[in-house]
């Protein structure tokens, strides 16, 4: 935790003031300067705190049991990428962020997915089926969120065809292998995070979210650097993340992972194979 961090939070404790780290950080966020589509974002965060939606998100969490859907994943050549590229395991991603420096991982690649489970149980108001985790899973909406990000929902968008042994996993290590630009850039991601996390209530399931979210969209993060062309993070990179998460969260995503879906496909897949 950066020192200022420490100073804002021993202060709000001390007067039992929420409104003195609010200020804190929006001020911080306020800071930075010159950065593309920073006061659209801005604009967003600014309107969580009475959206009644994102306020609501926390409490519809993905949970598993014994009819979580479960897929062989040699048939699906983009996820066999990004297990193999990003060192992705279903049981237990490997994340270790304060030794490898890596802002993407398997598991920022796992709660961006959860990021589209939270946002279609908030419209069902319930949780998931296995048949409704089976259309997210093997629709293209992942796939349309990587290599498109904020755009991921452009009917016109074209799909370049991949050779999974070759070119979906050297994508994923090249998003594995991202680092921050510099540590201004770093700490914009950070200053994003807190002001979002300074909007939802103060407790275990709202904590949990903005964890969450935070892990899923560095993943986003990652793939609009790629898809800009640059060799690293940058904070546009950031702007760009974050937008397209708030458009995955904020917004109904049934009819698009629908749409992108082919039930005829899959017929033979259940949720005991």
């Amino acid at each position: 935790m950066p020192l200022g961090d420490l100073i804002r939070a021993i202060k709000a404790d001390l007067k039992h003031d929420d409104n003195i780290v609010y200020d804190y950080d929006w001020e911080r966020l306020r800071s930075y300067k010159n950065i593309g589509r920073l006061d659209e974002l801005m604009e967003i965060i600014e309107g969580l705190k009475t959206n009644e939606r994102f306020l609501a998100l926390p409490y519809f969490p993905i949970e598993e049991d014994e009819n979580t859907f479960v897929w062989n994943v040699e048939k699906t050549p983009f996820y066999k990428g990004a297990r193999d590229g990003l060192g992705y395991m279903p049981i237990l991603p490997i994340r270790m962020p304060s030794i490898t420096h890596n802002v993407v991982d398997g598991y920022s690649f796992v709660t961006t997915f959860s990021m589209i489970q939270y946002s279609i149980n908030y419209d069902n108001q319930r949780f998931l089926t296995w048949q409704e985790d089976k259309a997210i899973t093997l629709s293209f909406i992942m796939e349309d969120l990587t290599f498109f990000v904020e755009d991921f929902d452009n009917p016109d968008n074209k799909f370049k065809k991949r050779d999974f042994n070759e070119e979906y996993k050297n994508y994923f290590k090249r998003l594995h292998n991202l680092y921050w630009e510099n540590d201004r850039a770093k700490d914009f991601e950070w200053a994003v995070i807190n002001v979002v996390g300074d909007s939802v209530n103060d407790d275990v399931e709202s904590d949990s979210f903005i964890s969450t979210l935070s892990r899923g969209t560095k993943f986003l993060i990652g793939c609009s650097a790629l898809k800009e062309g640059h060799d690293c993070i940058t904070c546009e990179d950031v702007v760009i993340g974050y937008l397209t998460v708030f458009k995955i969260i904020l917004n109904d995503m049934r009819p698009l992972v629908y749409s992108l879906y082919d039930e005829e496909k899959w017929a033979d897949e259940s949720s005991w194979k």
